[in-house]
């Protein structure tokens, strides 16, 4: 399934400053990984509650897309874990933001607190948003 969590075994070889070859030898599902579900729930569009301005964050895959006024405004990879990518350890599922295109330090850092079918909740660690609750969008 989309974003099913696998490990993949193989063997580096010819590694140099910024690449290496890679023979991939077995890649295998792993069993109750912690994030998988909540990344399956996350695909799609989002608004803020109560946000009169209209943004939208679309997460597909592992990129989440910032619109405003259906223009997009910024490109991210996301990866999940327990900490930011300062290295603090948060309680729950982490969310780190990297910006596409721009210097690999963290961009946004946000911890998961609740997410079902049309609602998700967000709390900004690295930030001043507090908590942020968003809705689905439906087409």
């Amino acid at each position: 399934p989309m974003l099913a969590a696998v490990e993949g075994r193989g063997s580096l070889s010819d590694i140099g400053d910024s690449s290496a070859a890679l023979r991939l030898e077995a890649v295998e599902r792993v069993a109750d990984d912690l994030y998988e579900g909540n990344l399956q729930a996350m695909q799609g569009d989002w608004h803020p509650v109560g946000e009169a301005n209209p943004f939208t964050i679309g997460i597909y895959g592992m990129d989440w897309t910032e619109m405003l006024m259906e223009e997009e405004q910024d490109r991210f990879m996301m990866s999940v874990g327990e900490a930011c990518a300062d290295g603090t350890v948060h309680q729950g599922m982490v969310i780190s933001l990297y910006r596409y295109g721009d210097d690999p330090a963290a961009d946004a850092c946000w911890g998961m607190d609740y997410i079902d079918d049309g609602r998700m909740s967000l709390r900004d660690l690295s930030g001043d948003f507090g908590l942020v609750d968003f809705e689905r969008v439906l087409e």
